[in-house]
């Protein structure tokens, strides 16, 4: 999916998401859930406070235009130092990515 493919992008780039919650959904809960696993994708899974991995990003199916992130998107460039230039150039184009991803879904 195109939500996939940008936070895949993000991944390469070495880009850390903040997420520090304690209450995720984790994978196995969300698939019992047959409304949950019906109707969304799980597009990525995160490490909570204790180490246990939960959904934190879902898109909706067959081209439902649902989305949800259960981590801080608008954290990424204030939540890291990059440790050169080439990782400054990396994360701002993965937040650019990630932004005009969500903006073309809007419009």
């Amino acid at each position: 999916t195109a939500l996939a493919d940008v936070l895949r992008r993000a991944h390469n780039a070495d880009i850390r998401l903040l997420s520090g919650h304690a209450h995720g959904v984790q994978l196995d809960d969300f698939a019992k859930f047959k409304a949950l696993s019906d109707t969304f994708n799980v597009v990525s899974t995160g490490p909570d406070r204790t180490g246990q991995r939960y959904v934190s990003t879902i898109e909706g199916k067959g081209g439902l235009p649902i989305y949800g992130t259960q981590w801080h998107p608008e954290w990424l460039l204030r939540s890291q130092a990059p440790a050169n230039e080439t990782a400054q150039e990396s994360l701002s184009e993965a937040v650019r990515l990630l932004a005009g991803f969500f903006v073309h879904e809007a419009t």
